[in-house]
């Protein structure tokens, strides 16, 4: 009798419990994506909101400033922007993936990434200071000291980014997703403010890049108070921590620069290389072809720390599902910018800005490849492999580095237009290569090296 006990107590340990632990899984995974609907909605809303602001502030700062002052305000945010992107040492990325794997331990987690990304980024701060001025020599003196003062957007942006970091790995939508309009309802709200400046004196790009910064103080203080009160404690310092999270978090920036640069490089080249004025046409050009971009990047956003949290079992189906979205959003999204943008362009931009259409339509087809990019960069990020992402931005990286030293100086922003869109494909074809090669997805061959994460090398 205790042997038949025994030997029931066996078979429901190791054959009924797995089957229905099993099943349960993968009725959640529906479950989960189906729980994605209203994340998924709340974020697209959000970045409609994010296009909106942007565009808006794209065509007020368009009309008040004109071609050449847009250049200018383009060069003064350009290094600060790109600083505040990966000078962080890919802590807000860590935050979210360490925060989705242990929710509980989110205070300890928020205080060591940010200890680490403050502290990381001042020599880049005091740095970039001094090389301003031999990095925006074609400009004048104040939008130089202009771009040295809006530095301080850095420190700011980085408290920002990984408090609401931390809230998307802890599934807080809502606030992070407030939280992720900081940089939108800085700009918009800073050239508001330039506006109505200017009718008392006249506008120029160095004002607005003070009101904006200002406002960003503000802004950051309110959204730290609300992070604060949904992260919960202690808030401990735990060494312990350092390694995984600063390893994951280099693989994380180490692919995450070479894609910023991608994105910027062409805008930084063109600060120190042509005029102001192309500099704004450019500008005009590219934030009316990346303005749909957000709601694409939403897919990958709300994906990412559900993958993460998923059981490894079901991480490949869920990001399966994400690329059949992204591409189809992208696709349709694409067909319809291309349709309207020679009438907005004129419409909304002005006469001034009527020969940027080409490089507008051009760099439209980049943005959606680039909006796919980017959620597949969220999709392996999730699955615990920023490595895979490195190596298709570094490529993109060399190819944009490669194509703007031929092709800039000979057609200008035209040349630039083209050397984005043949970077962002050429990514997008390493990313699914690299794809194609993890166990599960086309069989059981995997790729050597992708097998294994960086977190604690699991596999």
């Amino acid at each position: 009798m205790i042997l038949k006990g025994l030997k029931l107590s066996m078979l429901i340990k190791n054959y009924i419990l797995p089957k229905i632990v099993l099943r349960q899984l993968s009725k959640p995974l529906s479950g989960r994506v189906a729980s994605l609907d209203f994340d998924l909605v709340l974020t697209v809303a959000t970045n409609i909101v994010f296009m909106g602001l942007t565009l808006i502030s794209g065509i007020l700062l368009a009309r008040v400033l004109g071609a050449n002052g847009r250049g200018e305000l383009v060069a003064i945010q350009i290094w600060p922007m790109l600083l505040a992107t990966f000078g962080h040492l890919g802590m807000p990325e860590a935050a979210t993936y360490f925060v989705g794997r242990e929710p509980r331990a989110a205070g300890t987690i928020f205080v060591l990434v940010l200890l680490i990304a403050l502290i990381s980024v001042f020599p880049f701060l005091l740095l970039s200071y001094f090389l301003l001025p031999v990095f925006l020599n074609a400009q004048r003196y104040e939008i130089i000291r202009a771009a040295q003062i809006f530095l301080l957007y850095v420190p700011l942006s980085f408290f920002v980014a990984i408090s609401s970091q931390v809230l998307q790995g802890l599934q807080e939508f809502r606030l992070w997703n407030l939280m992720r309009l900081f940089n939108a309802l800085s700009v918009f709200s800073g050239t508001l403010l330039g506006i109505l400046y200017a009718r008392v004196n006249k506008p120029s790009a160095e004002v607005i890049s003070y009101f904006i910064l200002a406002v960003s103080g503000g802004l950051a203080c309110l959204f730290g108070y609300l992070a604060l009160r949904r992260i919960s404690g202690p808030f401990t310092l735990e060494v312990g921590r350092l390694r995984n999270m600063v390893r994951y978090g280099i693989f994380s920036v180490l692919s995450n620069g070479p894609r910023q640069l991608n994105l910027r490089l062409d805008q930084l080249l063109m600060a120190n290389m042509l005029s102001s004025t192309a500099l704004g046409l450019y500008a005009v050009a590219a934030s009316w072809a990346y303005g749909l971009s957000p709601i694409i990047w939403a897919v990958g956003g709300v994906a990412f720390p559900r993958i993460s949290a998923l059981p490894e079992e079901l991480q490949l189906q869920m990001v399966k599902k994400i690329l059949r979205q992204a591409v189809l959003m992208a696709a349709l999204l694409g067909i319809i910018q291309l349709s309207i943008t020679p009438l907005g362009i004129s419409l909304l931009f002005g006469s001034e800005f009527v020969s940027a259409t080409w490089v507008a339509l051009i760099l439209v087809c980049a943005a959606m490849v680039s909006s796919v990019n980017g959620v597949l960069g969220y999709c392996l990020h999730g699955l615990g492999r920023p490595q895979n992402v490195l190596y298709a931005e570094l490529i993109g990286l060399v190819i944009t580095v490669l194509g703007l030293s031929v092709l800039l100086p000979r057609f200008g922003i035209m040349g630039a237009a083209l050397v984005s869109l043949i970077s962002y494909t050429s990514t997008l074809l390493v990313l699914l290569f690299q794809l194609s090669y993890i166990k599960g997805w086309c069989g059981e061959t995997s790729m050597p090296g992708t097998r294994y994460r960086i977190v604690n090398n699991r596999k």
